[in-house]
């Protein structure tokens, strides 16, 4: 997903609980994508997925979107799906698409 698949996402609320949950499923989420494609939980059904949560100031974040995209397509064949998720107010979409290489 991160650059290619799917994209970067705008969080929509997440919420995160205060100490895992174990053998238990995901609690729901909702992004909407920098394409305006609404996504759910439900929408990765059978996939691996990883939520990775970064910002457009965190020189680290940018620095493993590059290595993350380079896992997935070596790992997309076996279901894996990464959504790179950032608040709505990071940056506009015509930069923020460029970092992501959508």
């Amino acid at each position: 997903m991160i650059v290619a698949a799917v994209g970067a996402l705008r969080c929509s609320g997440i919420a995160v609980a205060k100490e895992p949950i174990v053998n238990q499923a995901a609690p729901d989420f909702q992004v909407t994508t920098i394409y305006g494609h609404k996504l759910s939980l439900a929408d990765f059904k059978g996939q691996v997925l990883v939520l990775n949560f970064w910002a457009t100031w965190c020189v680290p974040c940018k620095k493993e979107l590059p290595m993350m995209d380079a896992y997935y397509r070596l790992q997309q064949h076996a279901g894996l799906r990464i959504l790179a998720v950032t608040t709505e107010d990071s940056l506009p979409l015509s930069q923020l698409k460029p970092l992501l290489r959508c």
